[in-house]
């Protein structure tokens, strides 16, 4: 998935900073994990997002998780102090995790 696509995906939600508050996530040989943090605006947005649970994004659909700075960390190595500046500025942010799974 591209940040484009989690835009459009998350349409109806309001995202710090548009692309810059998404944050994908690398597994340890730095290629693409299939894991996305999303950092929304109000609580009303993850609830709608939380909604999109198991929706279909192309041929895969994608679980969601409610999550927090420490879990986006640990699987966006690089992410702590370096995040766009939309990130560095809410601490207290509302953020969702998002795994994508091959349909078969």
């Amino acid at each position: 998935a591209t940040p484009g696509d989690v835009m459009e995906f998350f349409s109806d939600c309001s995202i710090v900073g548009g692309e810059d508050g998404i944050m994908f996530g690398v597994n340890r040989e730095g290629r693409p994990s299939g894991e996305c943090f999303v950092e929304f605006e109000y609580p009303e947005d993850v609830q709608r997002a939380m909604e999109k649970d198991r929706a279909k994004m192309g041929k895969r659909y994608i679980e969601i998780f409610e999550s927090n700075e420490a879990d986006m960390q640990r699987e966006c190595p690089g992410s702590g102090g370096q995040q766009g500046p939309h990130m560095e500025r809410h601490a207290t942010s509302h953020r969702a995790h998002l795994q994508e799974k091959l349909l078969v």
